[in-house]
């Protein structure tokens, strides 16, 4: 294989492994609103609201069914990286992290979440 055409394989692999690390909003995806996501850790932060507050929060919207679900990543103090919410079509995959990562599902229309668990263990 010639040297240019190396470099061009290079160059489409790492583009093809960041477009699937960081998908863009899809039909399939949405942003949910600042809003949205205070109603959510509204329902999450009983009864001590600073346990979110020193959490750094990943939220996307997805539709299930047709219905919006806003699902999240809760990353514990410590481990988080900023203790701050981030909104975006997508957010890190983490593999583990057992109770120290915590995953949810949250219905916005009906004002509940659907599910809440801790992350598996690598």
């Amino acid at each position: 294989m010639e040297r240019h055409q190396a470099g061009t394989i290079v160059i489409v692999l790492c583009t093809m492994a960041s477009a699937y690390a960081s998908p863009q909003q899809t039909k399939d995806r949405w942003v949910p609103t600042l809003a949205e996501v205070q109603d959510l850790e509204g329902h999450l932060a009983k009864p001590d609201p600073s346990q979110l507050a020193n959490s750094t929060r990943y939220y996307y919207g997805y539709y299930e069914n047709g219905s919006r679900v806003i699902r999240g990543e809760i990353l514990a103090d410590g481990i988080g990286r900023d203790n701050k919410i981030h909104i975006a079509p997508s957010f890190p995959i983490i593999m583990d992290g057992a109770c120290g990562v915590i995953r949810l599902s949250y219905d916005p229309a009906k004002h509940r979440v659907i599910s809440l668990r801790c992350n598996g263990r690598a």
